[in-house]
């Protein structure tokens, strides 16, 4: 760790549950301690910026390992509790500030005035894509040092990793589009022609692996903690009810038409990506359809040279924007515009599959842990759970962090049998190793997100000889496809990193079963 403090940026990319935090933390403490500015008395801040779920972990963190440095945790989310934090800064009254990126991007204003030490981003993947303001404000704060935290440094594609990389160091890793060019293999989209990254340049990848070796420790559990169950994956296929199948082939047949009708416009990717997500839903519960009317502004795209839409390299168009980088609405007219969204109902033949699971295991005395990515699924699974006398803890978006502290702890104390968090609250932060069974009603679209959601319990302390994961996936349906396009992904960036062997493996033959290994 000591050979890390000697350079300006540090990529902590372990593992999930290896004790990233506790690094960072020793890190900071090595930086002041031998800061000579910090020394003689003068104020050299750490910023450390976190999902707004662990910002309360990071302050326990500090008060039981570092209790006599000066620490704030603040919530920004009213203009008091920021104008709270933004005093704090001005008086130079803490040695450690602690807020979530969303309140990193309301206080930039004043953040980006100070000399930080230290700079600290946890799960540092939330700044991967170089467009979002998020990853454009952590770049215009000012620090002496930057560590950023990450098990998981892209999702999709090894180019993903360069916003990482240029808030790390940003006198070295200057040009996306060079690094691109250099690190990245690319491929030309048949359809509308723009360049699209693919995976690593594999010429290439001994020199960007010699390149990151300065920076980066990257441990894997397998190297560090051999001791950890290995991981079972098991695949439950689901045949979905009458009506489900009904509606499901139906939008499924509209999609594909709708697709080969507009296959040469520039936003048919995204419209059928919406559509996806549709058929997915419709595989996880029945849909009822509701209609509701809502005004939108009308937009203006960037032109390139020919006239035309100008996408990003995803195919995206690129919206034009003020020079604060929100996107330019206002003063125009608004349309009236007919959406129809889908509420999820019951029946569902997900939720009876996972509930006979779940029953059988805590008869055996055992904890499990379910994630899906919609709030509504995990509501409708909660409602089984209290039907069916089964203690639990819900975990969305909506829960408070002081819940969300109750649940954890009362999981540990094998107070409540089933933890049901959704995959953008609960899939990262948790320690929830006390359950040896994770179940996925539906998967996030990124691997990296799966991955952080399983690491909830295969991490430090587990105790369990084997670690299930069960997936619930509906037959005929979007949910096998969506594996491969993960692994594709994930391959790649595993490469880049050097990771010898992949996760995942069982899922690179994933077939469907015969008829009499389908729960109906």
């Amino acid at each position: 760790m000591d050979h890390l403090c000697l350079v300006e940026g540090r990529l902590l990319a372990d593992d999930p549950g290896l004790g990233k935090t506790f690094m960072a933390g020793e890190m900071d403490r090595l930086l002041r301690v031998s800061d000579q500015g910090v020394k003689a008395g003068e104020w050299k801040p750490t910023l450390v910026v976190v999902p707004k779920n662990l910002r309360y972990t990071w302050g326990e963190w500090y008060a039981r390992y570092r209790p006599h440095t000066r620490t704030i945790v603040i919530d920004t989310r009213s203009p008091k509790h920021r104008e709270v934090f933004a005093n704090a800064v001005k008086s130079r009254s803490h040695d450690v500030y602690i807020c979530h990126y969303e309140g990193l991007k309301l206080l930039l204003g004043i953040l980006k005035d100070v000399e930080w030490l230290h700079f600290i981003l946890d799960e540092a993947h939330r700044i991967s894509n170089r467009k979002t303001q998020t990853s454009k404000a952590v770049r215009v704060v000012k620090a002496a040092w930057r560590t950023a935290l990450t098990g998981t440094a892209a999702s999709k594609s090894p180019d993903q990793l360069w916003a990482i990389l240029n808030f790390l160091e940003p006198k070295v890793w200057t040009s996306y589009w060079a690094y691109r060019k250099r690190y990245v293999e690319e491929r030309v989209d048949p359809i509308h022609g723009y360049r699209k990254a693919v995976g690593p340049n594999i010429s290439m990848l001994p020199e960007l692996q010699h390149r990151l070796k300065p920076m980066m420790v990257r441990r894997r559990k397998a190297d560090v903690l051999p001791e950890l169950p290995p991981k079972q994956y098991k695949n439950i296929w689901v045949d979905l009810s009458p009506k489900q199948r009904k509606i499901y082939d139906e939008m499924r047949t509209k999609m594909l038409t709708w697709v080969g009708e507009h296959e040469d416009e520039p936003l048919v990717a995204t419209v059928a990506i919406a559509q996806l997500i549709r058929l997915q839903q419709i595989a996880l519960a029945t849909p009822a359809f509701v209609e509701r009317t809502r005004m939108v502004a009308q937009y203006w795209v960037e032109l390139d040279d020919f006239g035309n839409e100008a996408p990003d390299e995803e195919g995206n168009p690129i919206y034009l924007r003020d020079r604060q980088g929100r996107r330019i609405s206002e003063g125009l007219p608004k349309l009236e515009e007919q959406v129809v969204e889908i509420h999820l109902e019951e029946p569902s033949s997900k939720l009876d599959a996972v509930m006979e699971v779940v029953t059988d295991l805590v008869q055996q005395g055992q904890q499990v842990v379910i994630f899906s990515q919609f709030t509504r699924m995990i509501d409708l699974l909660c409602t089984r759970l209290e039907s069916a006398g089964i203690a639990y803890g819900k975990y969305t978006g909506q829960t408070r962090d002081t819940t969300r502290t109750r649940i954890e702890q009362e999981f540990a104390e094998r107070k409540i049998s089933v933890f049901a968090g959704q995959f953008q609250a609960g899939g990262v932060g948790l320690n929830l190793q006390t359950a040896s069974t994770v179940c996925f009603l539906d998967r996030a679209w990124t691997a990296r997100d799966n991955l952080q959601a399983e690491d909830r319990i295969h991490r430090m302390g587990q105790l369990a000889e084997t670690i299930t994961v069960i997936d619930f996936l509906g037959r005929d349906t979007v949910d096998r496809g969506r594996f491969q396009q993960m692994l594709d992904g994930w391959h790649g960036v595993q490469l880049l990193l050097g990771d010898k062997n992949f996760d995942w493996t069982h899922m690179e033959s994933l077939e469907e079963p015969e008829e009499e290994e389908i729960l109906a």
